[in-house]
């Protein structure tokens, strides 16, 4: 009889152990399950994401370049005029990216606003040499706005008649 016992223990204690399994099994699908019926919650204050967040960011784009393209040297740019591009976005001065040829170790600063940028060689630029100044695709504004294409941009410096 004792046999007997030991042997319905046994038998309760495993189908106990196979119930709680199941139990569990089925608590784990249940909850990685999508719910029927969604719960909706009023969103505190600091919880509210602006909408402008939510969309992507315009593009960057060039509003204009002081001085104007001279590819022929006829405005007579002497070689310490500096370069103003304006954009449309404040820009973001570690994802602002410039390439000139012939190459120049170049100064980028803000103009009078965080969307000017203004350009000029470490020692001014060459006299009567034409340059070409590159602002890349891929530079960025603050917002995350980006530029879709690389702005190219030509000077031609003239020879220095004594004063700049």
């Amino acid at each position: 009889m004792d046999r007997t016992k030991l042997i319905l223990f046994i038998l309760f204690a495993i189908t106990l152990f196979l119930v709680g399994i199941i139990m569990l099994v089925f608590m784990f699908l249940s909850n990685n399950r999508p719910s029927s019926n969604p719960v909706f919650t009023t969103p505190t204050p600091n919880q509210i994401i602006p909408t402008e967040s939510l969309s992507p960011a315009s593009p960057l784009t060039l509003v204009s370049i002081i001085p104007p393209e001279d590819t022929i040297g006829k405005n007579n740019y002497p070689p310490g005029t500096p370069i103003t591009f304006t954009f449309n976005k404040e820009i973001d001065p570690g994802k602002f990216y410039i390439e000139v040829t012939p190459e120049e170790n170049l100064n980028t600063e803000f103009g009078e606003s965080p969307k000017q940028v203004v350009v000029l060689p470490e020692f001014g630029w060459d006299a009567n040499t034409l340059y070409t100044i590159t602002i890349k695709k891929g530079t960025t504004a603050l917002d995350g706005g980006v530029l879709q294409n690389d702005i190219i941009y030509k000077i031609k410096t003239t020879l220095n008649q004594g004063g700049v």
